[in-house]
Parts: C-alpha cells; sequence; structure tokens
C-alpha cells in the first residue's frame, strides 16, 4: 500500500475539503471544549462538515495516559 502525507498549518480547511484525490483527512483535535469552540472556532467540526471525504479527528491524548 502507497501511502503519502503532508502537514499543513493555519487556516486549511477550505483547500483540504476541496481535496478530491484522497481517501482519507486525518485532522488533529485539542479538545478545548464548548465554551471554547465557539469562541475561537472548530477547525476539525467546520472540516467535517464541508470535507467531500471521511474525516478521521485524532484527539489529543491526555497528560499521565499511555
Amino acid at each position: 500500500m502507497e501511502t503519502d502525507w503532508e502537514i499543513r498549518v493555519g487556516d486549511v480547511v477550505e483547500s483540504l475539503a476541496d481535496l478530491d484525490d484522497v481517501d482519507v483527512l486525518f485532522c488533529g483535535s485539542r479538545g478545548y471544549g464548548p465554551a471554547r469552540r465557539v469562541l475561537l472556532g472548530g477547525v476539525s467540526a467546520r472540516l467535517v462538515r464541508r470535507a467531500r471525504r471521511p474525516v478521521v479527528i485524532v484527539p489529543r491524548s491526555a497528560a499521565g495516559q499511555t
């Protein structure tokens, strides 16, 4: 199986949501919760709503958990 990956930073929701040449998108989540999400916006939530492909949200691991 051939794979390829790329790390993008900044506000890239639109460019990622419009991708057609991928099978799945992975997006990290900081897990701010509802209050901060309202103030800051949720990149992962926006990507899930707009993406043309399946999106996997990877939560930030809690400190001290293995």
